[in-house]
């Protein structure tokens, strides 16, 4: 088992950023991260949701959201042989606008090993997503 995190302020408030958050289709938009997206299963973004997601770098992946929580968190999972991988997204509030909080764990058999060979471009993914994240939601009018 492996695990990042990636947190990031935002001088925007919390509603702002789940908009952006939420609307995964736009991701390819704002963060480099991601090339395309394209909903499988369910049209709106709530649990039992999945999204087939291409990343540069990175085979293909199906995420099925497991948890959604509108303006606070959503979490999901790809699964592969031996390497289950879940994602969760996070926005806490603060006197500023929020922080947002990026995590990765790489669970399974094979999650420890594919988590280190993957850990570095994980942690860049994760920094672009942020990144992104935060410039999208402090720039939009």
């Amino acid at each position: 088992m492996r695990q990042f995190s990636k947190t990031v302020s935002i001088s925007a408030p919390p509603a702002v950023v789940w908009r952006i958050l939420a609307d995964v289709d736009a991701w390819p938009q704002w963060t480099k991260s991601v090339t395309s997206v394209e909903r499988v299963k369910q049209n709106a973004m709530a649990s039992g949701a999945q999204v087939r997601i291409v990343q540069p770098k990175l085979k293909p992946a199906v995420w099925t959201v497991t948890d959604w929580q509108p303006v606070q968190s959503f979490t999901w999972i790809s699964k592969n042989p031996g390497v289950t991988v879940t994602a969760g997204h996070q926005i806490i509030r603060t006197s500023e606008g929020c922080d947002v909080v990026l995590t990765i764990h790489f669970g399974g058999m094979l999650g420890g090993l594919v988590g280190l060979f993957a850990g570095r471009l994980t942690s860049e993914y994760m920094a672009l997503e942020a990144n992104g994240l935060k410039h999208r939601a402090q720039t939009m009018d």
